[in-house]
């Protein structure tokens, strides 16, 4: 079987769509949710927004899945093969960035190495474990004597090391030693919806055609 002309092409090209629809439209959504405006200084602990976030790296993961392969069968390497050739015109990097998906799918053993880490660590300077917050904006600090990244920030007196922690100004999600740029993965999954436009029948592709003859 030739993959190009398989029957069933056109729902891999759809479900690609969606699911960078689905990224597109939870993106904008956390944004709207924690904007910041002129300056302003906030934390919060509201769930909703961490949930939002889990939902967007959620369906990231699955633009990865549909253009890379991971099992040796034919049908797989040739559908990431055509995938691959069919955005190949665009820079899509951020999107199919797996580190920080991994520690949360694989947290408690991501935990598990900071807990020796920190529990190992004995310095006489305090700080923070920040975990589950939303944080208006903070700045990294120069701690030569620590051996993680700490970062300050007006709404707490202490720096902090982050453990799931969405910056808002910089539009970034921290989990412990890795961070994740979801502003760029707003605008390459903007970009991807924009490149598959073409291929499909209806003026606006959210618009869907629930089925398909098969002859």
């Amino acid at each position: 079987m030739r993959f190009e002309g398989s029957k069933l092409l056109d729902i891999y090209i759809r479900e690609l769509y969606w699911l960078c629809h689905q990224v597109h439209s939870g993106t904008t959504k956390l944004f709207e949710m924690f904007p910041t405006v002129n300056g302003k200084v906030f934390i919060s602990a509201q769930v909703d927004g961490l949930d939002k976030i889990y939902s967007i790296l959620s369906y990231a993961a699955k633009v990865q899945e549909i253009i890379s392969f991971s099992k040796p069968d034919k049908i797989h390497r040739e559908r990431s093969k055509h995938i691959k050739k069919l955005i190949e015109p665009l820079s899509i990097s951020e999107i199919r960035n797996k580190k920080v998906r991994n520690t949360i799918e694989h947290f408690s053993e991501y935990l598990d190495d900071q807990n020796k880490k920190h529990s190992l660590f004995h310095c006489s300077n305090r700080y923070l474990v920040a975990f589950n917050l939303i944080i208006s904006h903070w700045r990294p600090i120069d701690s030569p004597n620590f051996p993680f990244k700490l970062y300050k920030t007006p709404q707490l007196q202490y720096p902090i090391y982050p453990i799931r922690v969405y910056v808002a100004d910089e539009r970034r999600f921290y989990n412990m030693d890795f961070s994740i740029d979801l502003s760029l993965i707003h605008q390459e999954a903007f970009e991807i919806m924009e490149h598959l436009k073409p291929y499909f029948k209806e003026e606006s592709p959210e618009d869907w055609v629930s089925s398909m003859i098969v002859l």
